[in-house]
């Protein structure tokens, strides 16, 4: 989050001291606020784009090689399907984040 400094001369002692974010002299704004909060919630949508195909390949991998008896290999192309489609699905939201970014900023 962006801070802003009320008074530069109660700065000072903030810098100088340990106590280098006291409460006098930073404001954060519910701007900020939601800010930080939208991109956590990206994040946190990336972790689960990119987790959970890849998660599921392995299960449903695993589970196939179980049942035909052979060996890794479909686990080996669960694993590779899950991420293929991870890096597309992590590739599209970003690209429609930062399209919602210039869009915004016209």
């Amino acid at each position: 989050m962006e801070r802003s400094i009320i008074n530069k001369s109660l700065a000072k002692h903030c810098l100088s001291g340990l106590n280098l974010t006291c409460s006098c002299c930073i404001i954060y704004t519910m701007k900020d606020f939601k800010k930080g909060v939208k991109y956590l919630a990206i994040a946190m949508q990336i972790g689960i784009d990119i987790a959970l195909p890849i998660a599921s390949g392995i299960y449903i991998g695993a589970y196939l090689d179980q049942r035909f008896s052979t060996g890794s290999a479909f686990l080996i192309c669960g694993f590779l399907l899950g991420l293929g489609s991870s890096i597309a699905v992590v590739y599209r939201l970003i690209s429609y984040q930062l399209d919602k970014k210039d869009d915004d900023k016209k």
